[in-house]
């Protein structure tokens, strides 16, 4: 990296008279430089250390999607020793995904590197682990192994006989990916953030004179957007038949002289609560209400026992539906893992890739899981001519569940499970088939319920300690694997209709 790619201003530089040029400023390459030499710094705080890691990631893989690797056609050419001291010439070919197979020879050259690899698939480092396998690597996964070996070289001599080598190359392509990146955003037009706003102060003002003669609003929300970043809220006045959005603003109570003079000759002091519906409160509601002779108005919730008398019928009802929901809850918050990471989700992506490189429509593997496919995409019949199964493969180039994390299934919120049911819809058998790819055969699809250890199926546990268990045998991965299969993905929707 050159020292022109480095603006510092000092202080008395001569203000430039564009804004942009009066602070400090890096160009791309010197840039990967800085984030991928904050991780060492011992003084930087873990979460310093993590953002930084997280930013030059992000930035060459959004380079990566947009523009592939044109950067010397992809091939990354460096010259290393092995770990006997004897020099040698390595070339590593990355294709317009940023993926390359080129390290799938380096256990046979240099076994530590090789071993040093999967550790960092397993433990990770500053809050990040790597997602591909030496079989198939993406080029953020070898940056984020350089990284590691040039920080800590007590460790192995892997940064001195291999990385070290490859740094100098490895930041030039980076950086120029994501220099021509950064051109391709310069020529969009900014985001008219001003004009947004204008819109939003015209729409106030709209609804502010459509309602400004109702004396009584309804409010109702969209339980979707509970705990969410959007909140939808929607105002009706029953009188004059007006509804509208209402935008998001701080909401305070209303003050007295707030109120028209001839309401505040009617207004007398009164006070709101909002409480459970339970065996303590009922009764003191009725208490106050009917023998105390309170002037109370209680309004109750109708759909307040909704979650709770659904999750009653599937505990104590047949067929065991809410072990189900429990085994679902975990396939649907696979994304997140493990420990909100999001690793497995990035994996799936990686497991995505692989699968549609190394396989097409006539192979036994997507041909084993069709069956179940075709099923849950509710299509007439299987398909049997080569333009159908090419349109089934197709469909799944880019699935909806790789693009998003999708929703998070917490069961305290009761719609959120079928929110996520709703969003997975049509790429469960797809997702176990990614899933499952290049695993055991007994995490392959079978017609028969894929039995689990008798002991667990015999015991008095009740259905989440026997998947605390499950998860402790076979790991969150290979158990979400396993919990996807024809019979329960039939009580899935059928309390999801």
């Amino acid at each position: 990296v050159s020292k022109d790619e480095i603006h510092y201003r000092g202080r008395g530089d001569r203000q430039e008279p564009d804004p942009h040029s009066s602070g400090h400023s890096v160009e791309s390459r010197a840039l990967v430089v800085f984030l991928l030499d904050v991780p060492g710094h011992k003084s930087m705080p873990s979460k310093g250390k993590k953002a930084s890691l997280d930013m030059v990631t992000d930035l060459v893989k959004q380079s990566v999607r947009w523009g592939g690797v044109p950067i010397w056609n992809g091939a990354i050419s460096f010259n290393c020793f092995d770990p006997r001291g004897n020099p040698a010439t390595l070339t590593w070919s990355f294709n317009g995904q940023g993926l390359t197979a080129d390290l799938a020879n380096l256990e046979a050259f240099s076994s530590t590197a090789a071993r040093l690899w999967k550790k960092l698939i397993d433990v990770g480092w500053q809050g990040q682990k790597i997602t591909s396998t030496l079989e198939l690597a993406s080029l953020w996964d070898v940056m984020f192994f350089v990284s590691y070996t040039k920080h800590n070289q007590a460790s192995s001599d892997v940064w001195k006989n291999v990385c070290q080598h490859i740094y100098p190359e490895l930041v030039y392509v980076t950086g120029s990916l994501m220099a021509n990146f950064a051109c391709h955003l310069g020529t969009k037009p900014l985001e008219e953030q001003r004009e947004q706003l204008l819109d939003v102060c015209l729409y106030h003002k709209g609804m502010a004179e459509a309602f400004a003669d109702c004396q009584q609003v309804a409010v109702s929300w969209d339980a979707s957007t509970y705990d969410c970043e959007v909140l939808v809220t929607v105002a009706h006045d029953q009188k004059s038949g007006i509804t509208g959005f209402l935008p998001i603003q701080c909401m305070a109570p209303v003050m007295t002289e707030e109120l028209d003079t001839e309401v505040q000759r009617l207004a007398f002091e009164g006070l709101i609560s909002m409480s459970d519906v339970g065996p303590m409160n009922l009764p003191a509601l009725d208490m106050l209400t009917y023998k105390a002779k309170l002037m109370i108005h209680a309004q109750f919730d109708p759909f307040h026992r909704c979650w709770n008398d659904l999750k009653l019928a599937y505990k104590h009802g047949p067929g065991q539906l809410w072990r189900t929901m429990l085994e679902y809850s975990l396939v649907y918050n696979i994304n997140y893992g493990p420990a909100g990471t999001k690793a497995w989700w990035d994996r799936k992506k990686q497991c995505h890739q692989e699968f549609f490189l190394q396989n097409s429509p006539y192979s036994s593997i997507f041909l084993e899981y069709l069956p179940m496919i075709a099923r849950e995409l509710e299509l007439p019949e299987e398909p049997s001519t080569a333009e159908e199964l090419e349109a089934v493969w197709n469909r799944f180039g880019s699935m909806q569940s790789l693009e998003k994390a999708g929703p998070l299934v917490k069961l305290m919120r009761w719609f959120s499970f079928f929110e996520s049911h709703t969003f997975y819809k049509g790429e469960l058998f797809v997702t176990k088939m990614l899933m499952a790819f290049g695993k055991r055969a007994e995490d392959c699809v079978t017609e028969e319920h894929e039995a689990f250890p008798a002991q667990l199926e015999n015991s008095t546990m009740n259905h989440k300690e026997e998947i605390r268990q499950l998860k402790l045998k076979y790991g969150c991965w290979s158990l979400a694997v396993k919990f996807i299969s024809p019979e329960s993905w039939w009580k899935c929707a059928f309390m999801s209709i």
